[in-house]
C-alpha cells in the first residue's frame, strides 16, 4: 500500500503500482483480516476486494470481464488462487491462525 488514511467513517487505501505501466492489463487482490476474530486465538479473512487496470495502467478495472472506471469490488471471500499464494508465502500462518 501506498498510504493509508483512517477518516471517521472509513479507511481509504492508496495503492500505487507503478508494474501497471508495464503490462496491458494487471489485476490484483487484496483482504481484509480481522485479528483474533470474537476475541479467539485464529484471524479471520472477512471480505476481500480485486482491482487492477487495463490499457497500461490507463483504465481503472476491477477485473477482467469487469465495467470499466469501477476501482474495487467487494468479494465475499479470497479466490484458490490468492489461498495458493498465501499458503505459499507464509505456510505456518495459513496452517495455525488463519480461518479462510
Amino acid at each position: 500500500m501506498h498510504r493509508v488514511e483512517q477518516l471517521e467513517d472509513r479507511i481509504r487505501l492508496a495503492d500505487v503500482v507503478r508494474a501497471a505501466r508495464r503490462q496491458e492489463q494487471l489485476f490484483r487482490a487484496a483482504a481484509c483480516v480481522c485479528i483474533g476474530h470474537h476475541g479467539g486465538n485464529h484471524d479471520k479473512v472477512t471480505e476481500a476486494v480485486s482491482y487492477g487496470w487495463n490499457d497500461f495502467g490507463n483504465v481503472r478495472i476491477s477485473r477482467p470481464t469487469g465495467p470499466i472506471g469501477v476501482d474495487l469490488e467487494a468479494k465475499a471471500g479470497v479466490s484458490g488462487r490468492f489461498k495458493k499464494i498465501v499458503r505459499r508465502e507464509f505456510q505456518d500462518y495459513v496452517d495455525n491462525l488463519i480461518d479462510w
